[in-house]
């Protein structure tokens, strides 16, 4: 699996800001190719492996760190939305409310995960609940996914919800299941 580099970049700038006593160490623990990005630069269009720029830099920063790497994962994804989501982009998304915002999501994680194959499968605008399934994609505990929640759980609220809960289900070895409530 492949990243676009836009979710990448934000990586290295989180831990600087967040953990910055673990900075240093963590640099030291990366694979010499990606501390070399990370110093160096990521290209925001660019695809980089997923393993390697993603699940690995966040499962060394949550060991060095002494944090669960899934609420690390998470408040990664939350901390790349609140950094992407800055100006007009955030004026579209309250413009469309949070049922538009869930609608999108299958075409936003095309444009920063490849393959992607996820699918709105139920969306109740009534009941303000919705459930996204990710097939042949990652499973439902894996870092990866956290951060995608994150980033899913920021904005929805940024996009007009009072209140988000996301939920990860596994739905088969590779399928994942994201059931969100809103209100």
């Amino acid at each position: 699996m492949e990243v676009k580099g836009v979710a990448v970049k934000t990586i290295p700038k989180y831990i600087s800001l967040k953990y910055p006593e673990i900075y240093d160490a963590w640099m030291t623990e990366l694979d010499p190719e990606v501390r070399r990005h990370f110093i160096g630069s990521i290209y925001a269009s660019r695809w980089y492996d997923a393993d390697k720029f993603v699940r690995e830099p966040v499962i060394k920063a949550a060991s060095i760190a002494y944090i669960a790497p899934e609420d690390l994962a998470w408040d990664m994804g939350e901390f790349s939305a609140e950094d992407a989501l800055n100006g007009i982009y955030r004026f579209f998304l309250r413009f469309g409310g949070p049922v538009n915002m869930i609608k999108q999501t299958p075409f936003f994680l095309e444009n920063y995960y490849k393959p992607s194959n996820v699918r709105l499968e139920v969306l109740d605008e009534d009941k303000k609940y919705a459930e996204l399934v990710f097939y042949d994609f990652l499973a439902a505990n894996d870092v990866v996914m956290y951060r995608i929640a994150g980033w899913g759980h920021y904005t929805l609220l940024v996009s007009g919800a009072k209140e988000a809960n996301f939920r990860l289900e596994p739905a088969g070895h590779k399928d994942s299941k994201l059931i969100i409530e809103w209100a």
